[in-house]
């Protein structure tokens, strides 16, 4: 289960209002062992990331990995407050702010059973040095995106990613889907090869870093206790997003 690219949802506030009952409508039977994938990210100055869209994602699924039989009755919070279900992604969604190096919870009811996990955000994200803001890319030539820090980084990944924006929302131009984006620990770069580019446009840079197998979702991640194979917790945070143009 891949993180899922939704609609803009609301902005939510840095102290969540408590829950307020389930978070999704009437949907398929509680399986008797559900598969959850969760990934809570956190983005430096508050923002929410573009292309995502969300800063906490869960999927509840009564198939596995594939989740061709989403569960959309369930009642799922992060640090106790509720995110709410998207039928378009068929998973659910939130844009709490939650602070680097935090403890956090993830948490899933389905009737009478309760599922719990809980991890550590991480604490400082990468700092990016290029490209600057503002920058102009040749599209006919290869494009370096670099970066440095990031913490802590047992078990972790980086994570880069450009996106673009048009009447289809945003959506990812680099690396090219269904690749993850992610990049191991011991790298600090990464290059767009030349011709990847459409000229003319203006992108979004991100750079994070991530809990190994964060962005795919199929490996690593904290375990949840009683739910199937696979599932599991992961975490990411992100430096403030970059905006550059390409001729």
């Amino acid at each position: 289960m891949a993180l899922i690219v939704v609609a803009a949802i609301a902005c939510g506030s840095s102290s969540p209002p408590p829950p307020s009952g389930p978070s999704g409508p009437s949907g398929p039977t509680a399986p008797v062992t559900p598969y959850i994938y969760a990934t809570v990210l956190t983005q430096a100055g508050g923002s929410i990331p573009p292309y995502f869209d969300f800063l906490q994602e869960v999927s509840v699924c009564a198939d596995g990995y594939q989740c061709k039989t989403p569960v959309s009755d369930a009642t799922v919070t992060v640090n106790g407050a509720p995110l709410e279900y998207d039928s378009t992604g068929g998973a659910y969604f939130g844009v709490y702010r939650v602070a680097e190096g935090s403890v956090v919870t993830v948490q899933v009811t389905i009737g009478t059973n309760v599922y719990t996990a809980s991890g550590t955000q991480f604490t400082t994200p990468p700092t990016v040095t290029a490209p600057d803001a503002g920058d102009l890319w040749l599209a006919s030539n290869a494009n370096n995106i670099t970066w440095t820090g990031g913490t802590p980084t047992d078990g972790a990944n980086y994570f880069a990613q450009v996106s673009t924006f048009d009447s289809n929302g945003f959506h990812q131009v680099f690396p090219a889907t269904p690749q993850s984006g992610e990049i191991p620990i011991t790298s600090t770069s990464a290059t767009i090869p030349s011709g990847t580019l459409p000229t003319g446009t203006d992108f979004a840079v991100l750079v994070g870093i991530v809990s190994a197998g964060a962005t795919l979702q199929n490996a690593g991640g904290i375990a949840i206790p009683d739910a199937g194979t696979g599932s599991g917790l992961w975490f990411g945070i992100l430096a403030p997003t970059v905006g550059v143009s390409t001729q």
